[in-house]
């Protein structure tokens, strides 16, 4: 499963976008870290999904078996590799702080096309997911950053969707 189809919760817990086949019956959390220089899924949750039958999100044993780990390999590899300590000071050293301004009225930080393109650009070059790097890096949801990345492209920051590749 792509890194770009799942979105970012709170303390490093990613969930996918759309259900995965099989279990759609569930809403899955997972969560990952570098354990030992290596990414390793440190945790799991599988919650039925309100409305979901009964029949459907019972768990037995074999029912586990059949569990996709495979799926989450990919996303939590990357989510790993976007901790702090990682991309992140490599990051900075690079393009140094991008500007973020704080904001009047909350807490968050408010940030710039600049930076998200900033911050997209140099983790497509490095090979790793870009949406999720901008998430991570300036601290802001999968849907701010889509915002972000759409502005950075209608200001010509970012080439058009259909140019990426």
């Amino acid at each position: 499963m792509e890194v770009e189809r799942w979105d970012f919760l709170e303390d490093g817990w990613m969930t996918p976008s759309e259900p995965l086949p099989g279990w759609e019956a569930f809403h899955i959390s997972v969560r990952a870290e570098l354990v030992n220089g290596k990414p390793r899924i440190i945790g799991l949750r599988l919650e039925p999904r309100s409305g979901a039958r009964r029949s459907e999100s019972v768990l037995t044993a074999n029912r586990l078996r059949t569990f996709p780990v495979t799926a989450l390999a990919a996303p939590a590899y990357h989510l790993a590799h976007l901790t702090p300590g990682s991309l992140t000071d490599a990051l900075e050293a690079v393009l140094g702080a991008p500007s973020v301004e704080p904001s009047a009225r909350r807490s968050r930080a408010v940030t710039t096309p600049e930076a998200v393109a900033a911050v997209y650009e140099d983790a497509a070059r490095q090979g790793q997911a870009p949406r999720a790097a901008v998430c991570h890096r300036l601290n802001i949801s999968a849907r701010t950053a889509d915002r972000y990345i759409s502005r950075a492209r209608k200001q010509g920051l970012l080439a058009p969707y259909n140019e990426e590749e």
